[in-house]
């Protein structure tokens, strides 16, 4: 069966099996695993390679933050090449990416119509509660929209200051939340 696209949603367990995988989709002939193109030139590449999170960190429960789907993908682009000698061209979609904020707006327009009986047709004021600087932060500064950067995740003060800088600095999505509602003068 030819295989035309492969789309990285989450972060990998095993990267040297899929780095395999994908590098060989790249190389295949028509999409079929098993086969090998001779022209695999610039502009020549027919699989379409898509990761729907750049995030090269994300945090969790262990005390230092750990790889995520970004390192995998720049672990992907470097094997490739030096494999190759090609470049993969990736199509890179989520966070900071605009239309990942663009639809965001859009959905929630949608939610606020959808419960106001049509009343409500547009949202004034938006904010953005995430760990991450290199995403979260830098793609809601970009959206215009409040940030607030939590310290429960990828991001902790020992770092120092944060790269995107946010609206403010929260200890956790409570407080955050807490402070966006006093804000507006609803606590």
């Amino acid at each position: 069966m030819p295989i035309r696209a492969v789309l990285v949603v989450h972060d990998s367990r095993d990267w040297g099996l899929e780095i395999q995988i994908i590098s060989e989709l790249l190389q295949a002939e028509g999409g079929i695993l098993g086969t090998r193109r001779d022209d695999l030139g610039v502009g020549k590449q027919e699989l379409e390679v898509i990761f729907c999170n750049p995030d090269l960190l994300f945090g969790s429960d262990y005390p230092t933050s750990r790889y995520g789907a970004g390192a995998f993908k720049s672990a992907l682009k470097a094997i490739h090449k030096e494999a190759t000698g090609h470049d993969v061209k990736i199509t890179q979609l989520g966070k900071p990416h605009k239309q990942t904020y663009d639809f965001a707006q859009s959905m929630l327009v949608e939610h606020l119509k959808h419960i106001s009986g049509g009343q409500v047709t547009s949202v004034d004021k938006t904010i953005m509660v995430g760990d991450n600087p290199a995403s979260d932060i830098a793609g809601a500064n970009a959206a215009k929209w409040s940030s607030l950067l939590v310290r429960t995740g990828v991001y902790k003060d020992v770092q120092g200051p944060p790269a995107h800088q946010p609206t403010r600095i929260v200890d956790n999505v409570e407080a955050g939340v807490r402070w966006a509602l006093e804000k507006e003068g609803l606590l």
